[in-house]
């Protein structure tokens, strides 16, 4: 699969959001200081975050997207797929979508 991540500061229109492609971040859990990946080696299609890694390859990077309507999305670096949460009871979160869907999408709370 090949993949070209959308450039910072270039305009993508999705699902009727404008989304405006920011920084590339990592991201470490409080809980156990690892790092967050997009677990490739668990589902090479569309894999799960977990954190559990301690030094950030691709697999630990995501391009934080600014959306039109305030909140945010993030793109994982090694598939390029939107990380969201999965419908059901565990709303496990999975780099799964092609586009910025509302499942897609998150507010970024600066704590």
């Amino acid at each position: 699969m090949s993949y070209h991540p959308t450039p910072a500061g270039q305009r993508a229109y999705l699902m009727g959001l404008e989304a405006i492609a920011g920084p590339v971040i990592s991201l470490r859990a409080h809980s156990n200081g690892k790092l967050v990946t997009a677990d490739a080696a668990v589902n090479q299609t569309n894999p799960p975050l977990r954190a559990n890694r301690t030094a950030i390859g691709p697999w630990e990077k995501f391009t934080l997207v600014d959306n039109d309507d305030g909140r945010v999305s993030l793109q994982s670096g090694h598939t390029g797929k939107y990380v969201a949460a999965q419908e059901g009871n565990t709303a496990s979160l999975v780099a799964s979508q092609n586009e910025i869907t509302p499942s897609a999408t998150f507010d970024l709370n600066n704590n």
